[in-house]
């Protein structure tokens, strides 16, 4: 998973995946991955 500050994490409910919200550089952005940290993906950046 990419360095910044995690502001939140979301389990999925089979336990397999995750969704955190990271901050970095004053951009918030959530990232999807699986339980071991494996193939982040981010497919959205939050503007404030």
């Amino acid at each position: 998973m990419p360095k910044g500050t995690y502001l939140d994490i979301a389990y999925h409910p089979s336990g397999l995946a995750l969704a955190v919200i990271l901050e970095r550089d004053g951009t918030q952005s959530i990232w999807f991955s699986t339980n071991k940290g494996k193939d982040p993906a981010r497919p959205w950046t939050c503007s404030r």
